[in-house]
């Protein structure tokens, strides 16, 4: 994909990104989507859907997108117009990143069709708006190196081993490999799990620096009875408690923002303001300036296949 491209879709990402905040709870926002053409039976693609029910009756809301460098004219919005009818759009949000010509203007507000602007903004405008202009991420990593079970004593001399598949499993993957059976919720889990559920994450990461380093603890996490257990060769056995090797790691990053101005052509909308905190992340503050509320946001962009330790967030 050429950088042109990419460009053009972190448009329509942030556009969609903006109006996802801004939707009723229960609208359901998605880019890059494909819409039923009524006529045709073919399918049509739009920028970003909005999809809800009003009552008992759906409603569907497009979003175009055109990064350009000149102010759009009024065969866009023509063509707009065409295919809301087309695909059964109640209406469509045109979004540009210069503007409208006047007669685009004039013949969108006699349609189902909203202008938006969408513009960058000074730092010192993000001082109007914040008094800030980065945000603090605090990234919380840990891995699992060891993990010593210990067994409810059932009068048997011995320790039975564990099963040579779940051995396996385990040493593929000592986070979320499915080796112990938790019952209050009735499935298997990872040392992971057990170390989220059964742990307080205040407790876990005291102490810890926030250098970006991995610091080694060591932790025994007792079980309530009748609640954890791990097949044997022996069969199924209870644990009495979970002793861990853990590598946990924080780190501290100070992320600059952008901000941006999404308006329609006679006045402001929402004031946006988001930082990228990874390739993953995406957190934003998005003020609706007839309410003057701030809406928060994160999203959560499609990790890549390669696994690495499991991390929480704030």
């Amino acid at each position: 994909m050429s950088k042109q491209q990419d460009s053009w879709k972190e448009f329509e990402k942030l556009v969609t990104r903006v109006e996802s905040a801004l939707c009723p709870l229960g609208a359901s926002v998605k880019h890059d989507d494909h819409v039923k053409d009524l006529r045709t039976g073919q399918t049509r693609q739009v920028d970003a859907s909005i999809r809800y029910k009003l009552g008992s009756t759906p409603i569907l809301i497009t979003i175009e997108c055109r990064e350009r460098g000149s102010a759009e004219d009024v065969t866009w919005i023509e063509q707009l117009i065409s295919k809301a009818q087309s695909i059964g759009a109640q209406k469509t949000i045109a979004v540009s990143s210069v503007g409208f010509s006047t007669p685009a203007q004039t013949l969108a507000a006699g349609s189902n069709v909203e202008l938006r602007i969408v513009s960058n903004v000074t730092d010192s405008d993000i001082f109007g708006w914040l008094s800030f202009t980065h945000m603090d991420a605090v990234e919380y990593n840990y891995d699992v190196s060891q993990m010593r079970p210990d067994l409810k004593p059932d009068g048997q001399e011995g320790c039975p081993a564990m099963l040579p598949e779940d051995e396996k499993r385990w040493n593929e993957d000592r986070v979320d490999a499915p080796i112990l059976f938790y019952k209050p919720t009735n499935r298997w889990t990872g040392p992971g799990h057990v170390l989220r559920q059964l742990s307080n994450k205040g407790t876990l990461y005291e102490g810890i620096p926030r250098d970006g380093e991995w610091h080694i603890r060591r932790m025994s996490i007792p079980a309530e009875a009748d609640s954890l257990f791990i097949n044997t060769t022996e069969g199924l056995k209870e644990l009495v408690a979970v002793h861990l090797e853990i590598a946990l790691r924080i780190t501290h990053t100070r992320v600059p923002i952008e901000a941006y101005a999404y308006k329609s052509p006679s006045g402001g909308i929402v004031e946006a303001v988001e930082s990228r905190i990874n390739e993953q992340m995406v957190a934003g503050l998005y003020k609706d300036t007839t309410t003057g509320s701030w809406i928060p946001q994160i999203e959560f962009c499609k990790p890549s296949e390669s696994k690495a330790a499991d991390s929480d967030k704030v």
